[in-house]
């Protein structure tokens, strides 16, 4: 991406490749490859060279529009950001608002990793919690309640295509819509219906994402959450009275 800008969304290239099925994994250190196309739904791996590439068509459907300019918003976005931020933090800011990790250099990933909180350079149910938090409280002077849903939703939603629809966002904010929209009904949501009925919801979707380790991670580690916190925070009153209790 970026390198062959003649190349976009909706365009049929035609080119003479070489075909091979992907490849599993041999050493710790190679390229997960077969996880990988299983989940973007790839059966066959094919090279050529760049001088072989031509477009063969151009296919416009909504879908095509859609994913083109959100393509250019992000562009425009990244661009407020180099504008914004000097050479010495641009990397930083783009990982952590757009997700756009291509521009670290491995010292900063290695200290990140070695901090343990290189999660935050991945856009997650983190930042999207932060940007619910902040809408909620944008929204929360409107009277009705099925207005500040509707520009909750919208905003949440932007900033998750907007950030590359990472399946761990996507998780989060279908959470955060259902959530907040049981809450202005005043129904106590279930977290556990909650996580399944997003990870369902998603599934049918896209079905390839069941094939995504962020994915597996992401919903496995929300009801793994939903599911102990309960007991284990009544083992930790149990033998550490002395503790905070939670809310």
């Amino acid at each position: 991406h970026g390198t062959e800008p003649w190349i976009g969304v909706g365009k049929h290239i035609r080119a003479t490749v070489r075909l091979r099925p992907p490849w599993r994994a041999q050493l710790p250190t190679d390229f997960p490859e077969w996880s990988y196309c299983a989940q973007l739904g790839v059966q066959w791996v094919g090279a050529a060279p760049a001088s072989a590439l031509s477009v063969w068509s151009v296919q416009e459907g909504w879908r095509e529009r859609l994913l083109n300019v959100i393509a250019h918003h992000r562009a425009v976005v990244r661009r407020w950001i180099e504008e914004l931020y000097p050479a010495s933090t641009r990397s930083l800011a783009l990982a952590l608002l757009l997700g756009d990790r291509s521009e670290l250099i491995p010292q900063q990933k290695r200290e990140f990793a070695l901090s343990g909180v290189s999660h935050v350079l991945a856009i997650s149910g983190l930042h999207v919690g932060i940007i619910a938090g902040m809408v909620v409280i944008v929204v929360g002077f409107l009277r009705w309640g099925w207005l500040r849903w509707v520009l909750f939703t919208l905003a949440v939603t932007l900033f998750v295509l907007l950030t590359g629809a990472q399946p761990s966002a996507l998780r989060a904010g279908v959470m955060a819509g259902l959530g907040f929209g049981m809450y202005l009904l005043g129904r106590l949501p279930h977290p556990v219906n909650i996580v399944a009925a997003v990870a369902l919801a998603l599934l049918l979707i896209d079905p390839g994402l069941a094939f995504s380790p962020s994915f597996q991670l992401s919903v496995l580690a929300t009801l793994g959450i939903v599911v102990l916190f309960e007991p284990c925070s009544a083992w930790l009153q149990q033998h550490f009275p002395h503790l905070p209790r939670s809310a």
